[in-house]
């Protein structure tokens, strides 16, 4: 993804970017070195609105919708002499929840013997002292809820133009997101008339981590372009961008129970010689099957009556902290005359230093009920490209290529001297030099 013709390294820089939008150029599949970084699948380019001279003028917009969703927009611009022009813009959107949120207070009951009680040798009755994690649950209002958003930025621009051949583009930015975020729920109606049945609304949830989230992104752009003389332009761009994000979310936000759960471990009981292939245990002990829930044919063999659940869990994700810092440089030299001949050249360089804290919680982990808890810790990496690219073409080559988007050769001799021409109009490019260090680290921590 690049914004005003600069790589972004980190896409998520498009929220800051998609107001007081130019236009937006799409190209649809792999790219060469120009526009090529990261663009297996094509490359998006995001141009924002950029100063004119042509009059003083700007622009309110309110919108409002369901769930108290409200959004300002606005932008304006200033003429302020024949040589600088100014163009700044604003945004700030607020909307509640549609999830019906309540606070986990799940106690469990656990019958593991199936015999409609919970006063069995191995049953679980309930208590009313919730089983799931209480550290951070409390009650949000349906502006704090999973879903919400509240996201606001600013960006400001500026053009100099000091003679007729000469402009230049100053353009900073900035974005704050403090939306909660979203959740992954079951497909209560893909899941109707199965084990899996939902017994509750498709957006009822149930939180014990409510989700929170401050996520900053500045941008600082500028764009030269230099009409040499007729016939040649320069065009260089220097972009610096930071993002700092930290985050906690409730990994499993949804009802569970031991008839219908939604994830965990198959467990259950057998005598010495009846566990089935693939578990371990016997002895009259518990034995464990390490299979999801949703492993249908190994539940039916086993019949539900002898089966018990890992009812529920209670996983949370936290981004502790994350840190991205780069600079993205790209200088092109260009023919712009009506020759036959047409040619780019250029360079492209890009330093990003980032670093990330990653923090995986599950007191109730993996059938076993076991406490779980690890950390992802990737210290400051640096990464660090340097390529150039050089690429000509002729006007025949490109009406050769146009045409045969309509014109499909039928003799041999025409359809070779067409793939001759294709393989000729192929735009060459050459990559001068590439290098990337990433040093990284990893340590889990085990409570």
């Amino acid at each position: 993804m690049h914004f005003d013709g600069l790589y972004s390294p980190r896409p998520q820089a498009g929220l800051a970017l998609m107001y007081d939008v130019e236009r937006v150029e799409i190209s649809r599949g792999p790219q060469g070195t120009l526009f090529g970084r990261n663009s297996t699948a094509g490359s998006i380019n995001v141009i924002s609105a950029r100063p004119n001279f042509d009059q003083q003028e700007g622009k309110i917009e309110v919108e409002v919708g369901k769930y108290a969703q409200q959004a300002l927009k606005g932008w304006f611009n200033l003429p302020v002499n024949d040589n600088l022009a100014m163009h700044a813009s604003f945004l700030k959107e607020t909307a509640d929840t549609w999830y019906n949120q309540t606070p986990d207070l799940f106690d469990l009951a656990w019958d593991t013997d199936g015999d409609g009680t919970t006063t069995g040798a191995y049953d679980i009755a309930a208590d009313d002292i919730p089983n799931v994690d209480q550290r951070r649950n409390r009650e949000v209002s349906d502006g704090d809820a999973y879903g919400s958003v509240d996201r606001s930025g600013a960006r400001l621009g500026m053009r100099f133009e000091p003679t007729n051949d000469i402009s230049l583009d100053l353009i900073a930015d900035y974005f704050q997101d403090n939306s909660p975020g979203g959740l992954s729920l079951k497909d209560c109606e893909k899941a109707e008339g199965t084990f899996f049945a939902c017994e509750q609304d498709q957006w009822d949830v149930s939180v014990n981590v409510p989700g929170d989230m401050d996520m900053t992104m500045l941008g600082l752009r500028s764009v030269l372009t230099w009409d040499i003389n007729e016939d040649v332009v320069f065009d260089g761009r220097v972009g610096y961008s930071q993002q700092k994000r930290s985050q906690v979310h409730d990994a499993l936000a949804v009802y569970a129970d031991s008839d219908h759960p939604a994830y965990g471990i198959m467990r259950t009981w057998y005598s010495d010689d009846a566990a089935p292939t693939g578990c371990t245990g016997g002895g009259g002990a518990m034995v464990e099957c390490p299979n999801l829930v949703n492993n249908l044919p190994l539940l039916e063999s086993l019949g539900y009556g002898d089966v018990a659940m890992q009812p529920f869990s209670d996983l949370s994700l936290s981004t502790n902290y994350s840190d991205y810092r780069s600079v993205v440089s790209e200088l092109q030299l260009k023919s712009q005359s009506d020759s036959k001949l047409q040619w780019i050249t250029g360079v492209f360089y890009m330093k990003e230093d980032n670093e990330i804290r990653f923090d995986v919680e599950d007191p109730f982990c993996c059938g076993g009920i076991l406490p779980l808890a690890q950390s992802f810790v990737q210290p400051e990496r640096l990464v660090e490209s340097l390529a150039g690219l050089c690429s000509l073409i002729t006007r025949s080559m490109r009406i050769s290529m146009l045409q045969q988007a309509t014109d499909i050769p039928t003799t041999p001799k025409k359809r070779l001297e067409a793939e001759t021409m294709l393989l000729l109009a192929t735009v060459s490019q050459i990559l001068v030099y590439t290098t990337q260090t990433i040093p990284f680290g990893w340590s889990p921590r085990h409570a």
